[in-house]
């Protein structure tokens, strides 16, 4: 079989086990330290919430720019280039 990633396919999956993880972590104290009383529950929720609703916007955005650019590629013909492959 044909080796098409040139050995760079692993780094995207790394990268997004390590952001995974880290996001959990993250995740993970916030809730011990609300569940403990420390720094203050209410600011600590406050704070969680906010970095959920910066890292769904970033995805929606993420998201949205992926879907502009697949329209600009079948606007410009490319509809069918994957079937080439």
């Amino acid at each position: 079989m044909r080796k098409n990633t040139n050995g760079h396919g692993l780094l995207g999956a790394v990268l997004a086990a390590v952001l995974v993880v880290s996001w959990i972590g993250v995740v993970i104290a916030f809730l011990f330290t609300a569940l403990s009383g420390g720094a203050g529950v209410e600011t600590t929720l406050f704070i969680m919430m906010g970095i959920y609703l910066l890292v769904g916007l970033a995805i929606a955005g993420g998201v949205c720019y992926s879907l502009y650019q697949r329209w600009q590629e079948v606007k410009g013909g490319e509809e069918d280039e994957a079937k080439k492959y």
